[in-house]
């Protein structure tokens, strides 16, 4: 953990985690403005990949894959769906495997366990 930030009463939190070969930032934040942001990104050199989940509230909207890159001296930007099902529902047709046909789930307790030991370095940071 580099650092912990919070502002507007604890409304918005930034985390700042420190790996072997790279950074990743963590932010969150309740407003009053009525739109909703949830993604992933991960840059590289000449690329970057971006998950984004346009919002849970809206049935069957799917997510979007972003992927910027430079090859030669062009940039390009390209946006496709790999699937016209909501996150939600892609979710509860594994667990629904994971129930049904004895899947193992794609997380684990141990995954939950470290999850857990991220959240209280975030806390342990802002106190």
């Amino acid at each position: 953990m580099v650092s912990a930030v919070q502002w507007n009463e604890g409304k918005f939190v930034n985390a700042l985690f420190e790996y072997e070969e790279f950074f990743a930032s963590f932010e969150t934040g309740v407003d009053l403005n009525r739109r909703f942001d949830a993604h992933i990104q991960v840059y590289g050199e000449q690329k970057a990949v971006t998950v984004q989940y346009d919002t849970p509230y809206i049935r069957h909207l799917p997510t979007t894959r972003i992927v910027e890159e430079t090859v030669n001296e062009a940039f390009r930007r390209t946006e496709n769906r790999p699937s016209f099902k909501d996150a939600y529902t892609v979710e509860l047709e594994y667990f629904h495997k994971v129930v049904t046909e004895g899947k193992q789930p794609k997380t684990s307790i141990e995954d939950a366990k470290e999850d857990l030991k991220l959240i209280r370095m975030i806390v342990d940071a802002l106190e």
